[in-house]
């Protein structure tokens, strides 16, 4: 740019810069400054430095705001991973505090089945020492042998009380029957008979035997007849010769023999029946161990 002095067109006073205009402090005159080319020049590179000065504020402005985005996104990630992290950290106590609780509660079940099993296993181990205790008792009360006679039988009307039992046995077993699944039901038709009774004594028990005949029949007319073995046991007679019946129920029991029908729950060979329930027992006294009295005609 060249340098150059300005003086006043009006008046040839020198002029002063005041912004962008020349001024004349004499008159008061303002002029234009006038630029040549190397004026231009110098503009343009006035220009271009601030260009440049703009650009590289605007370029560093650019970086800040990528690399603090980038400090922002590390920053979020490692609260993401730090809270992933509490997160697995608190799942795994919670794991933890359920696999405790688990055993706890197993523990606990477990305790309690002990406990009780024990409490089964200690009553009845009192209950079969008190059975046991009881045994012993009364085993010291009974005679030295069980055998019972006829005649002690006849007192209290004991073979009556028990034929009433076993006719009531046999009626329960077959009144109203449905035999071998079908749909037919079987009737008594009359009272069960008693063909049969023995006494058979040894030295550990005795029983009274009943021998009983009975028919079946449906509502079409259709009849069945057949046989059943009964008896009752645990009576003895004491030091007394007082009749003692063991049994509070008045249980009555039965006994089969090979030719004895499950379907039907009886017997049809009488004599085979007999033959097996009585026989083998009286065959038994040649060796003293069964006495066997037949009362079919008290």
């Amino acid at each position: 740019m060249k340098l150059r002095v300005m003086n006043c067109k009006n008046c040839n006073a020198p002029l002063r810069l005041s912004g962008d205009k020349l001024v004349c402090d004499f008159c008061n005159s303002a002029f234009d400054i006038e630029k040549d080319a190397s004026d231009v020049a110098f503009e343009n590179v006035a220009n271009a430095e601030e260009l440049i000065r703009r650009s590289l504020s605007d370029r560093k402005a650019e970086m800040e705001a990528f690399f603090k985005k980038k400090e922002e996104e590390n920053i979020a990630k490692e609260q993401e991973a730090e809270r992933r992290h509490q997160e697995f950290l608190r799942q795994m106590r919670r794991k933890a505090r359920l696999r405790t609780l688990r055993s706890l509660i197993t523990t606990a079940i477990l305790c309690v089945a002990i406990f009780f099993t024990m409490k089964f296993i200690i009553e009845k181990s009192k209950e079969r020492q008190a059975t046991s205790k009881a045994q012993t008792e009364a085993n010291t009360k009974r005679p030295i042998s069980y055998r019972v006679v006829p005649s002690q039988l006849e007192k209290d009307d004991f073979v009556d009380h028990a034929a009433e039992l076993v006719i009531a046995a046999e009626k329960e077993k077959h009144e109203g029957a449905v035999i071998e699944s079908s749909k037919d039901i079987w009737n008594l038709v009359q009272e069960p008979e008693i063909l049969e009774k023995y006494l058979v004594t040894s030295d550990s028990t005795n029983r009274l035997y009943f021998i009983l005949k009975f028919e079946l029949e449906t509502k079409d007319g259709r009849t069945k007849e057949g046989y059943d073995c009964l008896y009752l046991e645990d009576f003895y007679v004491d030091e007394k010769g007082k009749l003692v019946f063991e049994r509070d129920d008045d249980r009555v029991y039965g006994d089969t023999s090979d030719t004895y029908d499950f379907f039907w729950r009886m017997d049809f060979d009488r004599e085979n029946m007999v033959k097996e329930a009585i026989g083998s027992k009286w065959e038994d006294e040649k060796q003293k161990n069964y006495f066997v009295f037949d009362l079919s005609d008290r």
